[in-house]
């Protein structure tokens, strides 16, 4: 029995699809354990990778089977069962290794909640292969429509998920849909009428599950007391992966951003003031320019950097990768988003296109702990130039570093000052330690011009003598230069993400242990 050409083309582009869309949606199921790392995607390209060999391989032991069909709706059922585990499971399987490092626990997680579906899926090319072509002479026109077909499948599911289901349903409930969806090939598929019955129970559970992803989906923003220490405010999945706006009540009453499980805004609920001592360091320093100055932040977050440029009297500009980020912050964060110009744009792409002239540029900028590549090199810096208004128009940015020898943070300098750049490091006061925070400028920094010209309000319980001690300069003889075709940060900073990661990870199986539903 052959398949016909048609069926042959809809079923490839449907293996493509679901291969693809696990793969896309398993990396960020993974995401808020692990996060997004190269490391992590390095795991989970490479699981796929071996589920699709093992796949294809299995597959062609069946392609010969007399009854191609029936191997094919035999396929899509298994799969489809093993796609709906993987969000009811997931928790379970990462957190089961979650003691593990990075590498082994974002390995076997991906083996376990990934491979057995891809490889499933993967075995229907083979079979199609098999059973497309009247004889070995139309064996080369089977094969090409079953991988065109199956690669426009990955690229539909690619586009569709990127820029229109994530966003919008985050991702468990896609997963749901995609299973709803099989189920109603399956149903078609069916003749007897036993089998239909059967399928469509399997289809019935799925469209069950799709409710209750749906249903958790559009309910995220109730709040919710899960531990008498916390309080889920808001919580959502997305492309960028999972954000979190969390009330802490153990110490001090704080509220906290949380980007796959990793701290981006810490701020007091009283005084909505950031306990982030560079988010102070740098507007005492920028209070030295007059009020109307241009500043540029690239990155949101909660908005605590933006608060203080705006009660600085700045023109302030931002450029944010992540949609949510402006509802989170004036919801939850107090910001006046009206008093500010917000860009959803990539960090980059703002700086090589945008004419405006800036008298401050901040670099405020992570995806959980990965810092963007790209915008730290040799190329993006001396592109930046064109938007400083003079050679004393400050750069600032800061940098948690956890490696040893803190290259990452000492190559981000030294690719600075290939570019041009003057870079200094604050000196921080013993017991007022932070993340490192540079400046960098055109010309040689006049010391003197140092001391704020304007208080600002949120720093006044520091103190701006406390909080600028002073500067010097960075060493960077064992650092390397950043560029765009040798993008070495994520290696660079491979300890400080592995640092954070762990730490979130444990955290993460703490709360689990407890009952914390985060």
């Amino acid at each position: 029995m052959r398949f016909s050409k048609s069926a042959i083309f809809f079923f490839a582009f449907i293996e493509g699809l679901v291969v693809m869309s696990v793969e896309f949606l398993g990396a960020k199921v993974i995401a808020p354990f692990y996060g997004t790392s190269l490391q992590v995607w390095t795991s989970v390209i490479g699981i796929t990778m071996l589920a699709l060999a093992l796949g294809y391989y299995l597959g062609g032991k069946f392609s010969t089977h007399k009854n191609p069909k029936t191997i094919l709706f035999r396929i899509i059922f298994l799969g489809s069962i093993l796609l709906l585990l993987i969000p009811i499971l997931s928790t379970k399987i990462i957190l089961l290794f979650s003691s593990n490092s990075i590498y082994v626990g974002s390995i076997v997680s991906s083996i376990l909640l990934l491979l057995p579906a891809i490889c499933c899926f993967g075995m229907m090319n083979p079979v199609l292969i098999g059973n497309a072509g009247k004889g070995i002479e139309d064996a080369g026109n089977s094969t090409g429509i079953v991988y065109a077909a199956s690669t426009l499948g990955a690229v539909f599911s690619v586009l569709f998920l990127g820029f229109f289901i994530i966003p919008n349903f985050g991702i468990s409930s896609p997963i749901y849909l995609l299973t709803s969806f099989l189920g109603i090939i399956l149903i078609a598929m069916s003749r007897k009428k036993g089998e239909k019955k059967f399928v469509f129970v399997s289809a019935a559970l799925g469209l069950a599950m799709l409710v209750l992803g749906m249903v958790s989906t559009f309910t995220f923003s109730k709040t919710k007391t899960v531990f008498k220490m916390h309080k889920i405010l808001y919580e959502t999945e997305g492309l960028l992966g999972q954000v979190t706006v969390i009330d802490h009540y153990h110490g001090d009453h704080h509220k906290m951003l949380y980007v796959n499980g990793i701290s981006q805004t810490n701020e007091d609920i009283k005084t909505g003031i950031s306990n982030g001592l560079y988010v102070h360091r740098i507007s005492v320093t920028s209070s030295f320019k007059p009020a109307g100055s241009n500043a540029l932040i690239l990155g949101m977050g909660g908005g605590s950097l933006v608060k203080e440029f705006i009660d600085l009297k700045f023109n302030v500009d931002v450029c944010e990768l992540d949609e949510r980020m402006p509802l989170v912050s004036k919801k939850f964060f107090g910001l006046d988003t009206s008093k500010v110009t917000i860009s959803i744009d990539d960090a980059r792409h703002f700086i090589n296109t945008t004419s405006k002239k800036y008298d401050i540029i901040v670099f405020d900028i992570a995806l959980g702990e990965i810092q963007p590549s790209h915008l730290f090199t040799t190329e993006a810096f001396q592109e930046l130039k064109r938007l400083l208004k003079d050679n004393q128009s400050f750069v600032f940015f800061h940098y948690t570093d956890r490696g040893k020898k803190l290259l990452a943070s000492r190559s981000i300098c030294k690719t600075l000052e290939s570019a041009g750049y003057v870079v200094k490091e604050f000196i921080p006061k013993p017991g007022l330690e932070d993340d490192k925070v540079f400046v960098a400028l055109i010309t040689p920094p006049d010391m003197k011009k140092f001391i704020p010209g304007r208080q600002n309000k949120c720093c006044e319980k520091f103190g701006s003598r406390d909080l600028l001690v002073g500067l010097k300069p960075v060493n960077t003889s064992e650092a390397f230069i950043l560029t765009d075709d040798l993008p070495q940060l994520d290696i660079l900073n491979k300890e400080t993400s592995i640092y954070y990661r762990n730490q979130t990870i444990k955290e993460l199986l703490l709360k689990r242990m407890t009952g914390v539903n985060f």
